[in-house]
């Protein structure tokens, strides 16, 4: 009973509207999402997935970090909010898809947790932790 793979742009949203529901009524993710601009917010997020897993050219304009940097200074994430991010992401990619496509969505998506996390939140944190979390679940 296989899933099928994350090969259009209506899977990506699927992906991306699934992903921000469940994750924005997490406790401890609420108030970063407090002022979201849904409207405007879901259709950059899905255009960054179709430009990066369906390679469809300017799907994407943005800057992936500069938001979060903004956001941070005023609310700053911590480990745990990192942790958490990828664990959700991971759990609704497997939830609906399965195939090279989704796994690189969630290879994609630690790479950007642990880049951004190193970039907000320095060297003293290890990357284990991210790791062991997202194995051991």
């Amino acid at each position: 009973n296989m899933k099928p793979d994350i090969l259009s742009t209506a899977d990506v949203d699927l992906l991306i509207d699934s992903f921000y529901e469940k994750i924005s009524q997490i406790e401890q993710m609420k108030p970063y999402f407090k002022k979201v601009n849904w409207e405007k917010h879901i259709p950059i997020m899905r255009g960054f997935w179709y430009f990066t897993l369906l390679n469809i050219p300017d799907a994407y304009k943005g800057n992936v970090m500069n938001p979060h940097i903004h956001l941070h200074q005023n609310l700053p994430f911590t480990k745990e909010i990192f942790i958490i991010w990828l664990k959700v992401f991971e759990e609704v990619v497997r939830m609906y898809f399965e195939g090279p496509k989704a796994e690189e969505a969630i290879q994609i998506a630690q790479n950007i947790g642990l880049t951004m996390r190193y970039k907000l939140l320095g060297s003293d944190h290890s990357q284990s932790d991210i790791t062991f979390t997202i194995i051991g679940n």
